[in-house]
């Protein structure tokens, strides 16, 4: 995903919640969003503690969870609610993606106020180790 420059002008018209069973499902999902989904993402992405996701999940669906997630991040989004759900829907991602919105969600405004004390989300890949000669 491409570095997401800090654009004074950019406006978050919902968050996105990826919650997964893994960093690295989390990491692709949040990749994802900006390469086959096409969403605007402005800011940084955010790492968040998986029971902080989990509460934020039972608070927008108003039900229990059926499983709780091992590894979260959120993430705001320029787009209006309704197209990224739209988007999101047509992608398989390998995490959850769930998007809050301002009209719709109680928590949103808990969860924006939160994300600037969240560290961010490492999404540079791994330098791949050189294959040595083996001189044969």
């Amino acid at each position: 995903m491409p570095e997401v420059p800090e654009n004074p002008e950019s406006q978050i018209k919902c968050l996105a919640l990826i919650r997964g069973q893994s960093l690295s499902a989390v990491k692709t999902a949040m990749c994802d969003l900006d390469r086959h989904a096409h969403l605007i993402i402005t800011g940084k992405p955010r790492v968040c503690e998986p029971v902080f996701a989990d509460n934020i999940l039972i608070k927008v669906m108003d039900e229990p969870l059926k499983r709780c997630c091992i590894a979260a991040a959120v993430v705001g989004l320029e787009d209006h609610p309704l197209d990224a759900i739209c988007r999101i829907k047509k992608i398989h991602a390998p995490a959850h993606v769930v998007i809050v919105s301002p009209d719709h969600h109680d928590i949103y405004n808990d969860v924006l106020n939160t994300m600037d004390m969240l560290p961010e989300l490492d999404l540079t890949r791994p330098k791949k180790k050189e294959e040595g000669n083996n001189g044969a």
